[in-house]
């Protein structure tokens, strides 16, 4: 994936960098490079080695005839392969169908290299103008001392994320941080979707994006939906704002610490999609666009839309540099996953990791073990820690505002300013609702004055003590600044409802059908039977 991993100057404690390779995404492949010129990275797993491993690695390190030396060890304590007994789809997902040749390789717990072709296996493969561009850019970059800022664009599957995690991995071997910003938001890198987020990396991405579920933006904003059709202007409201946060990063930074910033984009490009894409790219710190190219080609406009600014008739040329890079062919292994099945493997990923010991060895990352209807929630007074409660999209009554977030997923957000409060509404004897924000006459949270924490499961709600009870991966201390909570249309994987003890169909949580609320394992029909279709109307971006 373009990353150069090199060792440290002690041999005794050794890097490990964590490596996922599944059969979801295209294998990756381990070749011997020259890292003379790349960086070391403190980050990953350090342990050191006994005495034995040390003696046999001196004499390795003497041997002429040796390219590269790498070390492995087993990761089957961060409890990611218990994710089958949740989502059943991943079942066999981490166990080879056709084992590695040699009893030397067999020993080592989840490492099964393969060497020769395989049915339903493909490595990933990097087009040679991948190469070529991404290194012109690195070059344009030293030489001319400027920071690169790089839009990714193209249509659905052709290999839009595979790209920008090997641009990232790259960047990477030439710079301690970079920033990336991801407005993908039905196929998030680094967040469940329906999120926007701002990251600053400094370790290259070893594996697909439920994997990396842990690592804490800069900045995000809740968005609340795969596409941003139905309010495309705070779409890209959020964005601008975070391209203004990464522009304020580097403004108090060093010339030696300047962050290349690399912008991930959705797969629409007709019609809506394209014009917003375009918004995108026509900001003026972008200096580059890769356009993967695609059976679904770009509109014939889109060069000068791209690379000219202006009024019509009045255009001049902007200073930036169009590059066309080829698509790589789509992975079809033997278990299909198709986008919603990745986008669910996020969500489960998400809530079912320990963000505390991540990265640790010999802890577990994920509790797969622990259903969540098992554990024990946070409780949150709505009169005391909340400013408001919004929920996007269609308004809710008042008296029926607790029904709709019983039970649901939401955004728990954070105000960097102290926000007026409205009189809290009037409620019936001694409860008192929380204050709520209809979409008809209320915006969504204003991205300028607040950013979202990340996401939590309304577990149950106790009205008598005005309280949420919510399960959430977030540490106590980010839950100590929550202010707000916004509901969308994230829906909660029907996975993470069931409880795994009653696999035989019993019922939900040790509890038999006829008493479970909100599901059933019959098949509805007549009136309410189907989902609703509801019929909305774009807004528009305006410009």
């Amino acid at each position: 994936m373009g990353a150069s991993l090199v060792a440290s100057d002690s041999p005794g404690n050794l890097t490990f960098f964590p490596v996922f390779s599944l059969r979801t995404h295209a294998l990756l492949r381990i070749t011997p490079v020259d890292s003379s010129q790349s960086i070391y990275r403190s980050g990953g797993i350090v342990d050191r080695l006994d005495e034995e491993s040390l003696s046999l690695l001196a004499k390795m390190s003497n041997d002429d005839s040796l390219q590269s030396i790498f070390i492995v060890r087993s990761l089957d304590f961060c409890g990611l392969d218990d994710i089958d007994g949740i989502f059943t789809l991943t079942k066999g997902l981490f166990k080879p169908k056709h084992p590695s040749p040699g009893e030397l390789l067999d020993h080592i717990s989840g490492f099964s290299p393969v060497f020769n072709t395989q049915p339903g296996l493909r490595a990933i493969e990097i087009p040679d103008s991948w190469n070529r561009n991404i290194n012109a850019i690195i070059d344009d970059a030293e030489s001319s001392k400027k920071n690169p800022v790089s839009v990714v664009c193209g249509a659905k599957d052709v290999g839009k994320s595979t790209f920008v995690r090997y641009f990232v991995n790259c960047l990477l071997n030439k710079h301690q941080k970079i920033a990336y910003l991801e407005t993908d938001i039905g196929q998030s890198e680094f967040s469940p979707y329906g999120m926007i987020t701002l990251h600053v990396l400094d370790s290259p991405l070893l594996g697909p994006p439920y994997t990396h579920q842990h690592l804490t933006p800069k900045r995000s904003h809740f968005f609340g939906a795969i596409t941003p059709r139905d309010n495309p202007s705070h779409y890209l409201r959020c964005i601008h704002q975070l391209i203004d946060t990464w522009r304020l990063e580097n403004s108090n930074a060093a010339d030696t610490d300047q962050l290349p910033l690399v912008i991930n984009t959705q797969g629409w490009i007709k019609g809506l999609g394209y014009d917003l894409m375009l918004d995108i790219i026509r900001d003026p710190v972008v200096t580059d666009i890769f356009a993967l190219q695609s059976p679904q080609p770009f509109p014939p406009t889109f060069e000068n839309d791209v690379t000219l600014t202006g009024e019509p008739l009045k255009q001049i040329q902007r200073e930036v540099e169009l590059r066309y890079v080829e698509s790589v062919q789509k992975l079809v292994p033997v278990a299909k996953f198709v986008a919603y099945d990745l986008r669910v493997m996020s969500m489960v990923s998400y809530l079912y990791q320990n963000m505390a010991q991540f990265g640790k060895a010999n802890e577990l990352w994920w509790n797969f073990q622990s259903c969540l209807v098992e554990r024990v929630p946070w409780s949150l007074d709505w009169r005391t820690g909340l400013n408001g409660i919004w929920v996007l999209w269609d308004d809710i009554k008042l008296s029926q505002l607790l029904y709709s977030l019983n039970g649901s997923l939401v955004a728990l957000i954070s105000d960097d300013v102290a926000r007026e409060r409205p009189t809290p509404a009037q409620g019936t004897g001694d409860i008192v609702p929380p204050t709520y924000f209809p979409p008809s006459v209320y915006p969504p949270p204003n991205p300028d004055t607040s950013f979202c924490l990340g996401f939590a499961l309304v577990r149950a709600i106790d009205p008598s003590k005005h309280a949420f009870l919510f399960l959430t991966p977030l540490p106590a201390a980010k839950l100590k600044k929550v202010t707000g909570m916004v509901k969308g249309d994230i829906e909660l994987p029907l996975c993470c409802m069931l409880d795994r003890q009653q696999t035989g169909g019993g019922g939900v949580a040790r509890q038999p059908w006829r008493k479970v609320p909100y599901l059933t394992e019959r098949v509805v029909e007549g009136l309410g039977g189907n989902a609703m279709q509801i019929r909305r109307v774009n807004r528009r971006v305006r410009k």
